[in-house]
């Protein structure tokens, strides 16, 4: 490819979420050596400035590249919303200048970012889909449903990996109590509001139990429905972690806990079930490619705060039970999420797009 590069266009590696954690363990896992990838970071944590600056500069970078004719692929990781936007402009330069473009969906809100979309929108959205020279999907739920929504989209399933490899390998450390974890956003769409009420009753049933929530969002909301249940001191808040704060948390709980209305592939999730912890979580998007039922742990209904608290209830009475859905849980993660396996799939799609970029 002498000086032609891979543009990887994608949030920052150091913003919190999951996109970044993607990108992180691509770079760690060693696609960027293997293949001359570029990230452009058009995004970035901050002030609206500092986001528009950041979208700024990578537009220059990737325009740059584009007139001296170094581009050869466009690889676009991308959600819903704000993210499908911002990207738009990158892919119909793309598109315009005869670039490949492999578009690469993550987030759970897609398809109703489609539907509330007007006509327009709605029309840009499937002139992606149409346009790329593959769409990555990150778990079979999204096969059908793109399909549906770009008939003509050339789609291929690849798992994320799993960001920190040595999560597989991290001993458990028996707390003091049975702590159940969640890691991510506090917010009303993650199930937050059902967790703390489920928690609440599960409680008065298993007194030594500790909830700890790892995530930045709505704190102030949440901490107040846990006063109001009079179990704030039976609950941890620990805004958002680092990941050696990360890696303790996982460490010392028992179990993992994601009710969440809408995901994609959960990249807290992954790293949970590589450390060893079973899951309870919602039967929504990726997650059932994961979790099985009774198997790496136990799935519920999004919104359905008394299958929550049937779950907590008995996920934390059978200690024994817990313990093989952990060891499977690991294992699951080792058979298919390994990143080395991972980036072996993302190159065998761009080996494909460059015999003839």
């Amino acid at each position: 490819m002498s000086n032609r590069v891979i543009a990887m266009l994608g949030t920052s590696e150091s913003t919190a979420g999951g996109v970044s954690a993607v990108i992180r363990a691509y770079r760690q896992a060693g696609l960027f050596t293997r293949y001359p990838v570029v990230h452009l970071a058009t995004h970035c944590d901050g002030s609206a400035a500092a986001k528009f600056r950041c979208a700024l500069g990578a537009f220059v970078k990737y325009v740059t590249l584009l007139v001296s004719g170094r581009i050869a692929l466009v690889h676009v990781h991308s959600a819903s919303n704000a993210s499908f936007w911002r990207k738009f402009p990158f892919i119909m330069l793309a598109f315009a200048t005869r670039r490949k473009v492999i578009y690469h969906l993550h987030g759970g809100g897609f398809l109703q970012f489609y539907a509330k979309s007007g006509a327009i929108g709605k029309r840009c959205i499937r002139s992606v889909l149409n346009g790329a020279a593959t769409v990555i999907a990150v778990s079979d739920y999204w096969l059908a449903p793109l399909k549906s929504i770009a008939p003509q989209a050339r789609i291929v399933r690849i798992y994320n990996p799993l960001s920190d490899a040595s999560l597989l390998e991290l001993p458990h450390v028996k707390d003091a109590a049975p702590r159940l974890l969640f890691l991510g956003r506090i917010a009303a769409d993650k199930g937050v509001g059902e967790l703390i009420a489920a928690f609440a009753a599960a409680h008065s049933v298993l007194p030594e139990l500790r909830l700890a929530f790892g995530g930045d969002g709505e704190l102030a909301a949440a901490r107040a429905q846990a006063a109001k249940l009079g179990i704030e001191p039976f609950v941890e808040f620990h805004g958002w972690v680092g990941h050696e704060q990360r890696k303790t948390l996982l460490q010392t709980s028992s179990a993992f806990v994601l009710p969440s209305y809408m995901e994609g592939l959960p990249m807290a999730l992954l790293e949970a079930m590589a450390a060893g912890l079973p899951a309870i979580a919602s039967r929504v998007g990726g997650v059932p490619d994961l979790v099985s039922e009774g198997v790496e742990g136990l799935l519920i209904e999004p919104k359905d705060q008394e299958g929550l608290r049937a779950a907590i209830g008995a996920l934390f009475a059978d200690e024994e039970r817990r313990q093989s859905m952990g060891i499977a849980a690991r294992a699951r993660i080792l058979k298919d999420f390994y990143p080395g396996t991972i980036i072996s799939q993302v190159g065998a799609v761009y080996d494909s797009l460059l015999k003839t970029a």
